[in-house]
């Protein structure tokens, strides 16, 4: 639509064993959770940053605490510890001691995540409700974790997108 086809280079598959020969312009982190994949932000953050040129952008999204500490049963419900998540500033600033300079941030709300959980839920609960359906178990299981997600969303954290320039 735009008539980048030619610009725009698309890589799917695991990010841990992605290997590129080039740096590009911008590049988009579009999963949850760089501290998961890479087992720590300061990694994850390197290594992301390798395939982005002198002036480039990353941009990602990354789930964040409200505040510290965490109340323990926020940390339960979500099936994390309290240092899997920053704070909000608590990010910047790695952004920042990495070399990279925050240009915007974009918070979820409580309706951003109510539009991409409703429908998630819905299947896994038709999946679930399924008396012989092989996955039954699993998708309660996948519910369960989307709602408490849900749940603490804006009392304990928020998911932002992060634009960040090298």
């Amino acid at each position: 639509m735009l008539s980048l086809s030619d610009r725009v280079r698309y890589a799917y598959g695991d990010i841990k064993g992605l290997k590129l020969k080039r740096k590009f312009d911008a590049v988009a982190f579009l999963g949850l959770g760089v501290v998961g994949i890479y087992g720590g932000f300061d990694e994850g953050l390197k290594r992301l940053k390798e395939y982005i040129k002198d002036g480039g952008f990353l941009i990602f999204s990354e789930p964040v605490w409200l505040t510290r500490p965490v109340p323990q049963e926020a940390i339960r419900s979500l099936g994390v510890t309290e240092d899997f998540f920053a704070t909000a500033a608590e990010f910047r600033k790695r952004l920042e001691d990495a070399g990279l300079s925050v240009q915007a941030t974009f918070t979820s709300s409580r309706e951003d995540w109510e539009l991409y959980v409703q429908p998630v839920l819905t299947t896994l609960h038709e999946i679930a409700e399924g008396a012989n359906a092989p996955r039954a178990e699993e998708a309660r299981k996948m519910a369960k974790a989307f709602e408490a997600e849900r749940d603490a969303v804006g009392k304990h954290w928020n998911l932002m997108l992060w634009v960040a320039k090298k």
